[in-house]
C-alpha cells in the first residue's frame, strides 16, 4: 500500500460556503480545485475534518508511464 498524505484545508473555504444550501457540495469543489492547483502531483481521495487525504498520482496500484 502506498503512503497517504494529509493536506490542511484553508479555513477561508468554510467562510466562503457559509449560508449556502449546497454548502457541502460547494466546499468539496473548492477543496478539490485547491488540491489540483496547489498540489498537481497529488490525487484527491477524501476529506477528513479540515484535512484532505491524498496520494501521489501514479500510485494507485501501478506506475504511470
Amino acid at each position: 500500500m502506498y503512503p497517504k498524505y494529509e493536506v490542511e484545508i484553508p479555513h477561508l473555504y468554510l467562510e466562503l460556503t457559509k449560508g449556502y444550501s449546497t454548502r457541502g457540495t460547494m466546499f468539496k469543489r473548492y477543496v478539490m480545485s485547491y488540491i489540483e492547483r496547489n498540489y498537481p502531483n497529488y490525487k484527491f481521495i477524501k476529506i477528513e475534518g479540515m484535512k484532505v487525504l491524498c496520494e501521489r498520482k501514479g500510485q494507485e496500484g501501478h506506475e504511470e508511464r
